[in-house]
């Protein structure tokens, strides 16, 4: 069961590292997006509307998908959990029923 809650807390990790850190890139973006056009200081073009729009996208998808993967892992860890207390109960009553 320690290798179990191990590679739970691994797989825990990785998920909120990928989503972070796609999530940092993002930030990233737009800030570098907003400094171009406040160094322009004109009516921005059509291809910086086009990508400011892509990020956002981008950016709310991210959210979704960091979303669904927080579900998926309270999901696994529910039943991870009713798992392992069905199997301690289960070894409880194994114990009662042989050594009484």
């Amino acid at each position: 069961s320690g290798l179990f809650i191990f590679a739970a807390w691994l797989s825990l990790f990785f998920f909120f590292f990928v989503s972070f850190s796609q999530l940092y890139i993002i930030i990233i973006l737009l800030l570098l997006l907003q400094n171009v056009q406040t160094r322009e200081q004109k009516p921005p073009p059509i291809k910086l509307g086009h990508s400011r729009r892509l990020a956002n996208i981008i950016f709310v998808h991210l959210i979704v998908v960091m979303l669904v993967r927080l579900y998926i892992l309270y999901y696994i860890y529910a039943v991870a959990r009713f798992v392992i207390l069905t199997r301690g109960c289960q070894d409880v009553i194994n114990y009662c029923y042989h050594y009484h």
